[in-house]
């Protein structure tokens, strides 16, 4: 399959990637927060273990090899990767896309 995510997402915000190993790598993309629709419905992200609570935030860009288990830090802020695919189109690879949940550093002085 043809990959042209890097370069469809080079403009993007930089990010590093920390594998579930330790390894880092760079990766480029925009992190959203996935919204509920008006009237107070909140859709559900599907994962193998069900529909998954918010928040969720979804990572579009550029992240080869990411993996559920590893961890994407951008912009000051640390995610857990929950679920990882490739959105393609005609056999083409044009982003990667990350279902994240938003870590919080739990405040030392607590």
């Amino acid at each position: 399959m043809k990959d042209i995510s890097k370069t469809v997402s080079r403009r993007m915000e930089a990010g590093e990637l920390v594998r579930a190993d330790g390894s880092r790598t760079a990766c480029r993309g925009e992190v959203t927060r996935l919204k509920g629709q008006s009237g107070g419905h909140v859709p559900g992200e599907r994962h193998e273990i069900g529909t998954l609570c918010q928040p969720v935030y979804i990572f579009t860009g550029s992240a080869a090899g990411a993996a559920p288990g590893d961890i994407l830090e951008q912009g000051g802020r640390r995610y857990g990767v929950l679920k990882a695919e490739a959105l393609e189109i005609g056999g083409t690879k044009v982003f990667d896309r990350l279902v994240l949940e938003r870590q919080v550093e739990e405040d030392a002085g607590q």
